[in-house]
């Protein structure tokens, strides 16, 4: 289970109605895993010196810094930085660092070869995706007493592509390894949500 994870379950008795109070009760931070299980982070632990990263699975050093951008390809993580562009490999772990989107672009077609699997994701989406369950799921039910969170967000998340994703990122990732519920009900649900659909795919 995750550091954002465990920290979720243990503040989840906070009441919390927007981002901006979130993040004044130290809801700042957040970590979302790759499909290859790989942390992309906003964290107290790199920010002041790496800003959003990504950080190998196994390791606490990070290959990429101030991320602005990213998105998912089968076996890929491509991305866009403050100053350039870049390629990892997930089963490589090795980067690939190009000076401009047309060099981006041409290594896509060399070595990817194949069309993406998510739409490009900022700081604000890692944010909402690591704490989705808590933070921003409920508005999207609108939940009493919370704003509601706009359309974009939530279809962002729970059209098919969105939960295709989540699927194999970071919920689906920490759901398939809980040997029990969370104790958290929203997390409990959101954990149903993304197994039970999973399950459903594979059983075509």
């Amino acid at each position: 289970m995750s550091h954002i994870c465990r920290t979720m379950i243990a503040l989840s008795a906070i009441a919390l109605t927007s981002q901006p109070a979130a993040g004044t009760a130290g809801f700042a931070e957040w970590e979302v895993l790759t499909p290859g299980g790989h942390q992309i982070a906003h964290s107290d632990r790199w920010k002041s010196r790496h800003g959003d990263c990504l950080v190998p699975r196994g390791t606490s050093i990070p290959v990429v810094s101030q991320i602005k951008r990213w998105r998912y390809y089968k076996n890929y993580v491509v991305g866009q930085t403050k100053s350039a562009f870049f390629v990892f490999n997930e089963k490589t772990k090795q980067v690939i660092t190009l000076a401009n989107k047309a060099a981006l672009s041409a290594t896509i077609k060399k070595k990817v070869r194949a069309g993406p699997l998510s739409d490009w994701y900022t700081g604000q989406d890692g944010w909402s995706e690591a704490w989705f369950p808590l933070l921003v799921w409920p508005r999207c039910k609108g939940a009493s007493g919370q704003p509601p969170a706009p359309k974009a967000l939530c279809d962002r998340f729970l059209s098919k592509r969105g939960l295709a994703v989540q699927r194999v990122t970071t919920w689906g990732q920490q759901c398939a390894s809980m040997k029990r519920p969370s104790g958290h009900p929203g997390i409990t649900a959101w954990c149903k949500l993304i197994l039970t659909a999973s399950k459903r795919r594979k059983s075509r």
